[in-house]
């Protein structure tokens, strides 16, 4: 089944990359786009298949629109938060960081 991927270049492709290394295979993609959407909607009729961050499928998923796998070994990243220490705390952004924190993600 042909790959669709995301550009080169971006953090998204080159974790993809190393991932598909680390297992002692290299893929050459028939596509390579910027957007999860374009990506979604190609291999939606059946141009191929992808690896994407799971918060662009859930709707897809959840609708069965989309069949979704993890990826085994799982491929993640960590994602980081920074702000001005001399600068008070937005009201939303303190909404933001609580949400994170009750997820366990901070």
């Amino acid at each position: 089944m042909p790959l669709i991927l995301y550009e080169r270049g971006g953090t998204t492709n080159r974790l993809i990359d190393s991932w598909f290394r680390r297992a002692g295979t290299a893929v050459k993609p028939v596509m390579e786009l910027g957007s999860a959407e374009a990506i979604k909607r190609l291999v939606g009729v059946g141009l191929g298949r992808s690896i994407l961050p799971e918060i662009s499928v859930r709707a897809e998923a959840a609708s069965g629109e989309l069949a979704v796998r993890r990826l085994s070994p799982a491929l993640g990243r960590t994602l980081g938060l920074v702000h001005r220490r001399d600068k008070p705390l937005e009201p939303y952004l303190d909404v933001t960081l609580a949400a994170i924190r009750r997820c366990g993600m901070l």
